[in-house]
């Protein structure tokens, strides 16, 4: 999924969505191509049976079943992985249950999303802020 597509479905999600939250790990965690090569591809394979939220890790050395964090149901899960990707960006959620990201100092380019959960409006803030790194 690109970028764009996890928005739209994190739009539209009445709440937690395991499938969601792999999507974003691997949107997020696994880079499309490393330098040195060593990834060649990244796959989710919900026909194997798996659960949703588990997916494939590929590379040249073999494959390894990961399992995606909680991010759309955990507030903990989210702010780690908003802490990685986005280090010295501040982030607040609201009373009424929307999210906001911003960098540091530069209010002016505060992401505010609203979500089905405050954790889901946090997920949408931190991709909106990515989405320039999809292309």
């Amino acid at each position: 999924m690109t970028h764009a597509e996890i928005i739209a479905a994190l739009q539209n999600a009445k709440g937690p969505d395991r499938a969601l939250d792999a999507a974003i790990e691997i949107a997020l965690t696994y880079p499309r191509v490393l330098k040195d090569e060593t990834v060649h591809a990244r796959t989710m394979r919900k026909e194997e049976g798996h659960p949703p939220g588990v997916f494939w890790y590929v590379s040249f050395s073999g494959k390894s079943m990961r399992t995606a964090d909680p991010y759309t149901a955990s507030l903990d899960a989210i702010v780690a992985l908003v802490e990685s990707k986005r280090r010295g960006w501040s982030w607040s959620i609201y009373s009424d249950g929307t999210a906001a990201l911003w960098e540091n100092l530069e209010q002016d380019n505060m992401q505010v999303e609203a979500g089905a959960t405050p954790a889901i409006a946090l997920c949408i803030a931190l991709m909106k802020s990515m989405e320039d790194k999809d292309g």
